[in-house]
């Protein structure tokens, strides 16, 4: 093959990308397509890819892991739970276990978390993720009339530095994007991103094929004429030439960047611009389809066209809330399920409310309550709704006396509210607590008062006294 065509297939990526691809280069009629076997070695070497997942595996890790009392929904500050999320091993924090996690289910398709117990229904006293590549699930052979995984799945094989282990389905912790070619485990995205990826590689191999090896350029030809048309340059000043092109003219550091000759010269170019290519349009297409098999907004990501700060926060948002708050919580639900905590009352959430780009909207929601409040307190006091249908807008249960709805004047239930949402209502509740507590105050005058007062149901304000002083933090 000559220079001129080498040349040309190395520009459109008709050579092997360090035995990515899987056509041969010769087979015109075929896409050149890279080999997704190997995802880990794709994902480290496409860069488009690699910043789409950790991307979001960074927005993912943000999340504070609460745990919560079902029945009271009171928040747990200490538990043992808490304490392995914090540091399942110790190589890893929280926020590091949580990116490794998204990176491997997202290259993957699969994510395997690895429980290491002192007893089979214990908590595990610590947690890895495993690398996909290195486990292989072994099914039983058993499918669609189970109940249980261990019924499905017989045992995990890990394989580690040439040798293996098997892991029993009660210490793994499984979890698949989608659908699979068996039903257990799942495809990887990558796969169906071979040609976008293919097109990056394509697209990146030919941009550094014409920036770094550019060979030929043009040619210089003597335009001096004599009688007998035009006298062909000498081999010293052909010599002369070449050699200053080559060593003193480019764009790197310390070449110069114009000519100047005393001899008649004309340049033929040979090359065209990088920009004819279309190159960074067609990666720009890719891009936005990589985007789009993630669920990331494209906006997050900077962009030749610029967009503006308005569009990358809406794009923020949006990304947490349909792509990173869903799979958060199907994270926790796996974990509630892993742990038992079903069993014990308790669950663990995922918050990103404390995101400053997400407060505005937390924000938004509480100025629309307060509006709603103050409509339907005008509705009453106007006698175009009833009691009844005021508590309901708000989610609450009717009150009824004998059958009968119970007549509660407007100015009494917007007082109540009202104090209750204020900083003396809430001291004035702790003040009361308090005074039972210390024998100021019987505890029935203080239920009388949570009820009449503050608009408490009689079964809330008993459970509202205690014999102990509460504090703010405790409200």
């Amino acid at each position: 093959m000559s220079y001129v065509s080498n040349l040309v297939a190395r520009m459109f990526g008709l050579s092997t990308f360090n035995g990515m691809y899987s056509t041969s280069i010769y087979d015109r009629k075929n896409p050149i397509l890279i080999d997704t076997e190997n995802k880990l070695r794709i994902y480290n070497t496409i860069p488009h890819l690699q910043s789409v997942i950790n991307q979001l595996a960074d927005m993912f890790k943000n999340m504070e892991i609460k745990l919560y009392d079902k029945k009271t929904g009171e928040e747990i500050k200490e538990h043992e739970v808490l304490n392995l999320l914090n540091r399942p091993n110790p190589l890893r924090t929280r926020e590091e276990f949580l990116f490794e996690y998204y990176v491997f289910k997202s290259v993957f398709g699969n994510a395997f978390i690895y429980e290491i117990k002192g007893l089979p229904s214990a908590l595990p006293s610590l947690m890895w993720n495993l690398l996909p590549s290195d486990v292989e699930v072994i099914p039983t052979g058993k499918l669609y009339n189970q109940t249980t995984v261990d019924g499905i799945i017989k045992s995990y094989k890990v394989y580690d530095q040439g040798t293996y282990f098997n892991v029993q389905p009660s210490d793994m912790i499984y979890k698949n994007e989608g659908v699979g070619g068996n039903l257990i485990t799942s495809q990887s995205k990558i796969d169906s991103l071979q040609l976008p990826l293919s097109n990056i590689i394509g697209a990146l191999k030919s941009e550094n094929v014409l920036i770094v090896e550019r060979g030929a350029e043009g040619i210089l030809s003597n335009e001096s004429q004599a009688d007998g048309g035009a006298i062909p340059l000498g081999k010293e000043e052909r010599d002369r030439i070449e050699r200053e092109m080559s060593k003193s003219y480019g764009i790197f550091d310390g070449q110069k960047r114009k000519i100047i000759t005393n001899s008649s010269l004309k340049w033929q170019p040979m090359t065209f611009p990088i920009k004819d290519l279309m190159l960074l349009e067609c990666i720009e297409s890719d891009f936005q389809t990589i985007c789009a098999a993630y669920g990331a907004d494209r906006d997050i990501f900077p962009s030749t066209k610029g967009a503006t700060f308005e569009n990358k926060n809406n794009g923020v948002k949006s990304t947490y809330q349909n792509t990173i708050q869903p799979q958060a919580d199907d994270l926790m639900s796996i974990l509630n399920a892993a742990f038992g905590l079903e069993k014990q009352g308790l669950y663990l959430y995922a918050d990103y409310s404390y995101l400053p780009v997400l407060q505005e909207d937390e924000q938004q929601k509480e100025a629309a309550k307060k509006t709603k409040i103050e409509y339907l307190a005008m509705a009453l006091n106007d006698a175009v709704i009833d009691v009844n249908e005021y508590r309901a807008e708000l989610g609450l249960e009717p009150k009824m006396d004998s059958g009968k709805e119970e007549i509660i004047s407007d100015k009494l239930l917007n007082a109540q509210l009202a104090l209750r949402g204020t900083v003396g209502g809430v001291e004035g509740l702790i003040g009361l607590n308090t005074a039972v507590s210390l024998g100021q105050l019987n505890r029935e005058s203080a239920i009388a008062i949570l009820t009449n007062v503050y608009g408490f149901d009689v079964t809330v304000a008993n459970q509202m006294i205690t014999n102990t002083p509460i504090t703010p933090t405790a409200i």
